[in-house]
C-alpha cells in the first residue's frame, strides 16, 4: 500500500504556530547558559542581566520582555493564534538577541565565566526552520539583523491584498515545495481572487500582453475548470510538455500575476508622471520662447 514516508510527514505536519510558541518557551525557560560554575540561566535572563541595557537599539526598554511587548513581538503559550506580523517580529527580535550574545560571547566568557551548552544550537535551528517555512530572508545590517520576505514583488503585492487567505496562498506558493497539482490548485484560486481575466477595456499594453499569456496557460494547462469534453476539450496533453516544464510554466504564470498586480497599482500613479511630463514640455517651450527661437 502506498503511503507517505515519515520524512514527508514530518515536513507536511510542520506547524508555524506550535513552533513559534516552542521557540519562546525555550527562550524563557530553557537554561542554556552556565554562569560561572554553579548557576544556570535562561537566554532571557542572560539578555536582561548582561546585555540589553548596553544595546543601543533597546531604546528605554529595561527587559527582553518589555522590548518584545514594545515591538509587537511578545508571544505566550496561551496565545491561540499568533498573527503573521507578530511571528516575524518575534523572529527578528530573537535573531538580534542571538547576534547580541554572539558579539559579546568572548567578553562574557572571560569576565563572567558564561558559556552556552550545546543544545543552544536547537534554539537557533528552530529559528532557521521557521524562517525557511515562512519564506523569509535574513540579513545582517551593521550591528543588527533584519528579516524580510525573499520575494520583493510578492512583498508589495501582499501589501495590496485585503484577504488573508489570498495573502497566505501567495506566500505558500513561494515558500513551500508544492507538487504540480498543488501549484495548479493555488493558481486557480489566485486567478479567481485576483481577477485574472482579459478585459477588452484594458488600455495598458504591458498588462494586456501579460494577461494574454496568463489566461492562455490558465485555460489550457488544466488549471481552470473546463466543462467541455471530447473533441471540444482544448486541454489536451501537449506532446513533450513534461511535468517539470509544466511546473516551470506555473512559476512563470505566478510571476506574471504578481507583475499584473503591480502594474495595476502603477496605473493609479500614472497621472503623476503625465503631469511631470507636461511640465517638462512647458519648460522647454518657455526656454525656446526666451531664446526667441
Amino acid at each position: 500500500m502506498a503511503r507517505k514516508t515519515i520524512f514527508q510527514l514530518v515536513e507536511e505536519n510542520y506547524d508555524v504556530q506550535n513552533e513559534i510558541k516552542k521557540l519562546n518557551y525555550l527562550f524563557y525557560s530553557e537554561k542554556y547558559f552556565s554562569e560561572g560554575v554553579y548557576f544556570d540561566i535562561t537566554f532571557e535572563e542572560l539578555i536582561d542581566k548582561y546585555l540589553l541595557r548596553n544595546w543601543k537599539h533597546c531604546s528605554t526598554c529595561l527587559s527582553a520582555k518589555g522590548f518584545l511587548k514594545r515591538v509587537n513581538a511578545y508571544i505566550t503559550k496561551d496565545d491561540t493564534s499568533v498573527p503573521e506580523e507578530k511571528i516575524i517580529n518575534n523572529l527578528e527580535a530573537m535573531e538580534n538577541f542571538a547576534l547580541l550574545y554572539n558579539s559579546n560571547s568572548r567578553k562574557l566568557a572571560d569576565s563572567k565565566g558564561i558559556k552556552w551548552y550545546s543544545n543552544y544550537n536547537t534554539f537557533i535551528h528552530i529559528i532557521n526552520e521557521l524562517e525557511r517555512h515562512m519564506g523569509l530572508s535574513v540579513r545582517s545590517y551593521k550591528d543588527r539583523v533584519v528579516i524580510y520576505p525573499n520575494n520583493a514583488p510578492l512583498e508589495k503585492v501582499l501589501e495590496l491584498c485585503q484577504d488573508e487567505e489570498v495573502e497566505w496562498s501567495l506566500i505558500q506558493f513561494v515558500r513551500e515545495e508544492l507538487s504540480l497539482s498543488q501549484k495548479k490548485k493555488q493558481l486557480a484560486f489566485l486567478a479567481t481572487q485576483l481577477g485574472m481575466e482579459q478585459d477588452s477595456k484594458e488600455t495598458d499594453n504591458h498588462i494586456k500582453e501579460l494577461m494574454k499569456e496568463t489566461t492562455n496557460v490558465l485555460n489550457n494547462l488544466n488549471i481552470r475548470h473546463n466543462n467541455k469534453n471530447g473533441k471540444e476539450n482544448n486541454k489536451v496533453k501537449i506532446e513533450g510538455l513534461t511535468p517539470t516544464k509544466e511546473s516551470k510554466l506555473c512559476d512563470y504564470i505566478f510571476n506574471n500575476m504578481l507583475l499584473i498586480m503591480l502594474l495595476r497599482e502603477q496605473k493609479k500613479n500614472a497621472g503623476v508622471y503625465a503631469e511631470f511630463s507636461q511640465k517638462q514640455k512647458e519648460l522647454k517651450e518657455r526656454i525656446k520662447t526666451d531664446k526667441g527661437e
